[in-house]
């Protein structure tokens, strides 16, 4: 995990609450996406709670309310979903952005095994570019 607290008098880093960023790596599937697919994962390796999720993407040509792409964050143990977010609000052929501090489920213990982001298209949504995400946490 990549620290971000580095200054050992923050309050966050006093308290035993360091705040790093989830290593992703390639998963199934890689850019661009025309379907259902598969991105992204990390390992978890011990107790680690979501403070803030960024995805960062491009959709070509359709991108609205009724045909958009769904990022499902999952928690391999149990296929739960962590959080949901769309592109259902950015225009296509932008580079757009859609982030959160709220989850579903707030946080992983090690037991969680690690989590994905699973890619699903609804209606007939463009083509998908999607960055790395960006995962905050705190463990």
């Amino acid at each position: 995990m990549a620290n971000r607290d580095r200054n050992p008098k923050d309050a966050n880093h006093s308290a035993g609450l360091a705040h790093e960023w989830l290593p992703w790596g390639l998963y199934l599937d890689k850019n661009p996406f025309t379907a259902t697919s598969y991105p992204y994962s990390v390992a978890i390796d011990r107790d680690t709670t979501f403070m803030k999720l960024t995805y960062t993407f491009y959709v070509t040509t359709t991108n609205s309310g009724s045909s958009y792409w769904k990022f499902s964050l999952i928690r391999w143990s149990d296929i739960a979903v962590i959080k949901l977010l769309d592109t259902s609000a950015a225009s296509p052929d932008t580079q757009s952005q859609v982030t959160t501090t709220s989850f579903t489920i707030p946080s992983i213990g090690t037991n969680g095994k690690g989590i994905y982001i699973l890619l699903e298209k609804v209606g007939t949504p463009g083509t998908l570019y999607l960055g790395g995400p960006l995962l905050e946490v705190s463990t």
